[in-house]
């Protein structure tokens, strides 16, 4: 029966590994001969989440990253793999796979309390605003820094776990510095439907009644095209009102301002910025080979090529933006799939062993391009190859009707009718003898 070389494999692997990555392979030894000793692995007793996530190889035991691993969501997944023999005798084995933290996540920060206006002969120290701040990563990755940029006379003071309080650092002159603006940062998926509620601005008025009552609107000039983004006059609540497109528009910026009810009123303003998540809403696009006609552009590669011969390079783009614009390839379909690889990030089609005379003279290989979005997309190229002794032009059309195993019909054609002249010729040679 099947021996694992381990009862446990314990790994790890970061978070965000590329589809395709290798994460360890697992290894049972048979002594039986034949049939017997031939293995095929297989998960057992494994949730379904995780078996999307790692890929088994049957055959050779490889596990291998399919999904999209993040730390945030799982930070362990438990495999189990059986083994089984040609006779039906099986053996198992476990595998703890631990997820890296990778610093994925920008830290945020909220506002919770600002004040409107601060005098002018507000001792140093006296509060203004008090905030928050968070990161979804763990360990060092989770642990935020905040400072002030610039030359203000602004300090942070720790108050208590990830809160800050901003205070005063020195003598305020309104003389000099009438206002310094706030600026909010706020996130929105592209393609949101409008209408969303982003977060809120907040502005306090010690006043009583009227004159602290603060009502909130956006600064626009005269002619200027209503903004993407709109603000309640009452709660300072902020939505998107159209869907924004983060490969035409990265981030809107716009000024707040908060008024109360005195007559005359007073106001002060701040600094909106509506910043665009990219969503991975475009899959890849296949520049080679280029789609003509629905044939595929076909390859020839000598007979006598070696392991690691350059076949074809499969040239591919994405239009979004970071992980989602990442491409990785993979071979998905092939008339023989031990004959081709292709490379993982550089999309390039090469023989995996020496081509021998008893692989077929024509093959078509499926190459899938898939982006690391959640969910993936992906877009497929086609090629055909064909095996030759030698020649003299670097490409040829085939058909993609074409049986992909199948001799090619036109040489065997080209070779009966050489057959075919060099029988008459002897014939005719040895009638002209006699």
């Amino acid at each position: 029966m099947p021996v694992f070389s381990r009862e446990l494999y314990e790994v790890r692997v970061a978070e965000n590994s590329p589809p395709g990555q290798l994460v360890v392979r697992v290894s049972a030894a048979d002594p039986d001969e034949g049939t017997n000793g031939k293995v095929r692995y297989e998960y057992m007793g494994t949730t379904e989440a995780s078996v999307q996530l790692f890929n088994l190889n049957a055959e050779t035991g490889d596990i291998r990253v399919s999904g999209f691993l993040d730390f945030e969501e799982a930070e362990t997944h438990e495999l189990v793999v059986s083994a089984t023999d040609g006779g039906g005798l099986s053996a198992h084995c476990k595998v703890h796979v631990e997820v890296l933290d990778v610093n994925d996540n920008a830290p945020e920060i909220e506002l919770s309390s600002v004040s409107a206006s601060v005098p002018e002969d507000a001792p140093p120290g006296t509060v203004v605003a008090l905030l928050s701040v968070r990161d979804r990563d763990s360990g060092d990755n989770g642990r935020p820094e905040c400072a002030i940029e610039g030359d203000v006379p602004f300090r942070l003071t720790a108050a208590f776990a990830d809160h800050y309080e901003l205070r005063t650092s020195a003598a305020l002159d309104r003389e000099t510095t009438a206002e310094y603006n706030a600026a909010y940062s706020m996130w929105v998926s592209e393609n949101e439907a409008g209408a969303v509620r982003l977060g809120s601005v907040k502005a306090t008025d010690a006043d009583a009644g009227a004159n602290g009552r603060v009502r909130y609107a956006l600064v626009r000039e005269e002619g200027e095209e209503r903004p993407a983004v709109s603000v309640d006059a009452e709660s300072g609540d902020v939505s998107v009102v159209r869907p924004l497109d983060y490969e035409e528009v990265r981030a809107v910026e716009v000024t707040v301002r908060a008024a109360d009810g005195g007559s005359p009123p007073r106001s002060a303003t701040a600094l909106l910025r509506v910043l665009v998540r990219d969503e991975n809403d475009n899959a890849p696009v296949v520049l080679h080979p280029p789609a003509d006609g629905g044939a595929a552009l076909g390859e020839l590669v000598p007979r006598r090529a070696r392991a690691g011969y350059l076949v074809a390079k499969v040239v591919a783009v994405d239009a979004d933006a970071g992980q989602n614009a990442w491409l990785c390839y993979e071979l998905a379909k092939a008339t023989e799939p031990g004959l081709f690889r292709v490379g993982l990030h550089s999309g390039e089609v090469r023989t995996a062993r020496a081509v021998g005379e008893r692989d077929a003279a024509r093959h078509r290989l499926v190459v899938l391009v898939r982006d690391r979005g959640r969910p993936p997309r992906s877009a497929s190229a086609t090629l055909a190859v064909a095996l030759a002794d030698g020649f003299s032009e670097g490409r040829l059309r085939a058909s993609e009707e074409a049986p992909a195993a199948e001799p090619d019909g036109r040489l065997t054609l080209y070779l009966s009718v050489c057959l075919a002249c060099v029988s008459a010729l002897f014939v005719a040679g040895a009638a002209a003898a006699v």
